[in-house]
């Protein structure tokens, strides 16, 4: 008897320290996860400039500035942290809703001072594949300088949603294959024909910006007496579903990246934007939408924190042209 208990003891024991070896592992992997996810070196392909510590609470080291619909030319291009790695975005300038102005557009992209073009479809009563575009898609081909289309719900009640369709750009990616699209706002509401867009079209990406507004971590003061409870709900409902929804439909991880919008009238905590968007990523791709993607469309390696991304297998299968420059 004395034999066996003392098996028993010696069995007990080995159990329990298989468990606590266990435990310290799994310990270590939750460790090294959230040293990964502190170490993310987010680009939010999407903002307005304002400077702000949510920046460095979020984890974000690189921009894309984007232009409002009035200002074209990114008015807070003189305001952002030393520390952050700024693309500038040129909007493309219009007058009487559906006049392009294209001596302006070719002037400011001979200055090199631009790294993509913004077109505000619904803000411009034209069609992306309208005739007036065409030079656009011609200059964005000579200069490498990807477009980038509002999409969508717009801000102005006076703007035409018809012209905001992301259908319309399918016609504008199969005739301009040599010319990378992004898909702002996801098309949002209309973000299941944004992600066939994408799908289908080798030459479109998409970014979930703006998909609410306001800090998504509290109620919402435009819907009167919101509990956080119903906020919450809300972001699943109408942010991390679509995300989710959005993601698993293009079937390649590399067609989404991480844009906020961020700015005083739209996105005012970037950190809860990044912190929603996430929940709808698959914690293994979070490093190619909430940055390396980025890197690859809007040509980031020019900046050294991002030089040992390695973009030649992106650009082989979505953007061949580059190879050929590079």
């Amino acid at each position: 008897m004395k034999h066996l208990w003392r098996l028993f003891v010696i069995s007990f024991l080995v159990v329990l320290f298989l468990a606590n070896d266990a435990v310290s592992q799994n310990q270590g992997n939750n460790n090294r996860t959230n040293t990964h996810e502190e170490k993310l070196k987010i680009i939010d392909v999407h903002t307005h400039g304002f400077v702000s510590s949510d920046w460095k609470k979020a984890g974000v080291v690189g921009v894309v500035a984007m232009p409002g619909v009035d200002d074209v030319i990114d008015p807070y291009k003189e305001k952002y942290d030393k520390d952050t790695r700024v693309i500038t975005c040129l909007g493309l300038e219009y007058s009487n809703k559906n006049e392009i102005k294209l001596t302006e557009l070719r002037s400011r992209l001979a200055t090199k001072k631009y790294g993509c073009i913004k077109i505000f479809l619904g803000y411009i009563e034209l069609y992306a594949y309208d005739e007036k575009y065409k030079e656009v898609y011609q200059l964005a081909a000579k200069y490498d300088l990807p477009v980038v289309f509002h999409t969508g719900d717009t801000q102005s009640s006076s703007a035409k949603l018809k012209y905001a369709d992301p259908l319309t750009i399918d016609e504008v990616a199969v005739d301009h294959p040599g010319v990378a699209f992004v898909i702002a706002h996801c098309g949002n509401p209309w973000y299941q024909t944004a992600a066939e867009v994408a799908y289908k079209n080798k030459n479109v990406f998409l970014e979930c910006s703006a998909l609410l507004t306001g800090d998504v971590n509290q109620p919402n003061p435009k819907i009167i007496g919101q509990t956080n409870e119903e906020r919450e709900e809300q972001v699943k409902l109408l942010m991390v579903e679509p995300i989710k929804w959005v993601f698993n439909y293009v079937e390649d991880y590399r067609k989404v990246m991480f844009g906020s919008d961020f700015g005083e009238d739209i996105i005012s905590n970037i950190d809860s934007y990044v912190q929603a968007y996430k929940k709808a990523i698959p914690p293994k791709h979070h490093k190619a939408v909430f940055s390396e993607n980025a890197v690859c469309v809007y040509n980031f390696k020019k900046f050294d924190i991002f030089k040992e991304v390695d973009c030649s297998d992106f650009w082989k299968k979505f953007m061949p042209w580059r190879l050929k420059k590079s």
